[in-house]
């Protein structure tokens, strides 16, 4: 359904059409009364001929709404007005990575940075238990500066749990940028995203995407079994290709574990780069990490190296140059002959001893140019004095600051009891930059991030919980659904969607049952009358179908199902009357 510019949908004014693709269409609209223009996001109808649907959009765009990040777009408002799911979302004044790759590959610090940012991005969502599952050029908005915001987070999902839209050959995905285990329809996690992003960098490096085919099929099987093509070196420098491939390893445990750590990668082989490293020794560093060491801290070391022998040389010269008393030395008026050193005692010369020869004045070695292992981009470093400095003594809680260290503990404390772990982190670190040492707050800044972590873990567990509830449910495996329904909400009790999610599985069970008692004419039955029942809704349900009563056969396979789920033909017979339903275009909804 199109809406026309100029007319009202729900609190906003349409302006003009954006753009469409196949989850949404996108509108320029305002919103009179916060007297904002937003982009407004419309779905297609069709997802509401689903009556878990309403639920399920509503759950994710609040999970959404909650990802505040600065490379995300962020959602203002969502709803349904006339039969129509729609998201309103901030309206950005950008282009999209799509349209910026049509115009030609770009610099290799401008990609590396703008992959950098859709990786955070990718990061923080993750962390939060959402995967987008549907990365691509044209879901990346740029602005003019080049700040990135990644758009459409949770719509790939509504398309995958929804029966309605899947039966009508929408795809939850993009083809060319889905991960094998999601063109293969298996569960996916965090690694999906880090794939469709190692696709993404594939594009912008090479000019094209590595799978292409005549179909969307063909597409599908080409992520699932075939490795992609390896550009020539002198086209991408393998530093920066290796770390891609990883990305777009087959296996999900053989890719990169953040989507922030390809970013590293790359821009670690563009430092290398730009060192002038060779491209087969960098490539190591590249790939394995875990036994190689950066080329940052080869440098360090390098250079802590050099200066350590410059200290010992301008030590062994002065030593040599400046002989003491003890040596036969004069002492110069008004300094002393004393030495600090421990005396060393001199053996009795025998008379046939030659007196020894005169000491040779020894002139510091001529100065070496050594290739430097610093970048020329890097400060020169300064050679430190032969006497050590001193440290800088810490800085030490004073009348001064003793009450304001105290009233930062105390807002430390409260915002650990309220559960806002992010403010009581900035709470610690704020009274460690007063005093470094204080015990107190370093074991409660070691303290919050391990409630962060631990909350973070039973987020993403409960969105895992949730979305595999959510699939039980269309699939009317109801017992299923409920019991991981109930373990999201003992992992979180105040969770709201779980808590609603439940209570409509229940109904739905109690419904369902119902059905089945009335159709069965009987609410308890033998398990040899049971066999026979089968039978007898088997061959109700043939005979509707050849009747072309689909609704009717629908219910007497139904019930068949909830006496066997197992059982082959009244799934295959039910999945028949669905499609001839729908060819027939019945608008009754189903269960």
């Amino acid at each position: 359904m199109a809406l026309a510019a100029g007319s009202t949908f729900g609190p906003f004014r349409i302006i003009a059409l954006l753009g469409k693709g196949g989850m949404a269409s996108v509108y320029k609209a305002y919103q009179a009364k916060l007297d904002r223009h937003v982009a407004l996001k419309v779905l297609p109808p069709e997802f509401l001929h689903e009556d878990s649907f309403a639920k399920r959009f509503e759950r994710e765009a609040r999970v959404v709404a909650k990802l505040e990040h600065p490379n995300i777009v962020p959602i203002y408002d969502y709803g349904i007005d006339d039969g129509i799911p729609w998201m309103a979302m901030r309206m950005l004044p950008v282009g999209t990575l799509a349209d910026l790759l049509k115009q030609g590959r770009l610099g290799r610090n401008r990609l590396v940075s703008i992959l950098s940012q859709v990786a955070k991005a990718l990061d923080h969502a993750h962390n939060n238990g959402v995967i987008h599952r549907d990365v691509k050029p044209s879901n990346i908005l740029l602005d003019a500066q080049d700040l990135v915001y990644v758009a459409d987070f949770g719509l790939a999902r509504l398309v995958k749990t929804s029966a309605v839209l899947t039966k009508t050959g929408m795809m939850a995905g993009t083809p060319q940028y889905m991960a094998p285990e999601q063109a293969m329809a298996k569960e996916v996690n965090r690694h999906a995203d880090i794939y469709a992003l190692g696709i993404v960098a594939y594009e912008m490096l090479t000019g094209a995407v590595p799978f292409t085919a005549d179909t969307p099929v063909g597409v599908l099987m080409q992520h699932a079994n075939e490795p992609p093509e390896i550009p020539p070196l002198g086209q991408v420098p393998e530093v920066l290709m290796q770390p891609v491939l990883k990305a777009l390893a087959k296996d999900p445990a053989d890719r990169w574990d953040l989507a922030t750590a390809l970013t590293t990668a790359l821009s670690r082989g563009l430092d290398q780069l730009v060192g002038g490293s060779t491209v087969a020794v960098a490539t190591a560093d590249v790939v394995d990490e875990e036994t190689s060491r950066p080329t940052a801290v080869r440098r360090v070391a390098a250079v802590t190296s050099a200066l350590v022998v410059v200290v010992i040389g301008v030590f062994l010269i002065r030593s040599i140059q400046s002989p003491g008393p003890a040596d036969g030395g004069s002492t110069e008026p008004g300094q002393s002959a004393v030495s600090t050193s421990t005396p060393q005692l001199e053996e009795p010369q025998s008379a046939e001893s030659e007196p020894p020869p005169p000491r040779a004045e020894v002139s510091p070695p001529p100065a070496v140019a050594e290739p430097s292992p610093v970048r020329r981009d890097e400060p020169a470093t300064e050679v430190p004095d032969a006497t050590p400095p001193v440290p800088a003594a810490p800085i030490q809680a004073t009348p001064d600051n003793t009450q304001e260290i105290a009233a930062i503990f105390e807002r430390a404390r409260s915002a650990v009891a309220d559960e806002r772990y992010e403010d009581a982190v900035r709470e610690y670190e704020a009274v460690l930059a007063l005093e470094p040492d204080r015990t107190e707050a370093r074991q409660g800044l070691v303290d919050v991030r391990t409630q962060i972590d631990q909350r973070d873990t039973i987020r993403r567990d409960v969105a895992v919980l949730l979305d595999q509830a959510d699939g039980l449910l269309q699939q009317r495996d109801y017992d299923a659904a409920i019991e991981r329904y109930e373990a999201a909400l003992r992992l979180d009790a105040s969770n709201e969607a779980a808590a609603g999610s439940v209570a409509r599985a229940r109904t739905l069970k109690a419904q369902a049952d119902a059905a089945v008692a009335r159709i069965l004419g009987t609410t308890t039955a033998e398990p040899s009358d049971l066999t026979g029942r089968i039978q007898t809704l088997l061959e109700q349900g043939r005979e509707a179908q050849e009747e072309r009563r689909f609704e009717d056969a629908i219910d007497a396979f139904d019930a068949v199902l909830a006496i066997d789920q197992e059982n082959t033909e009244a799934t295959q017979g039910r999945a028949q009357a669905v499609v001839g339903q729908w060819i027939l275009g019945s608008t009754r909804p189903r269960r």
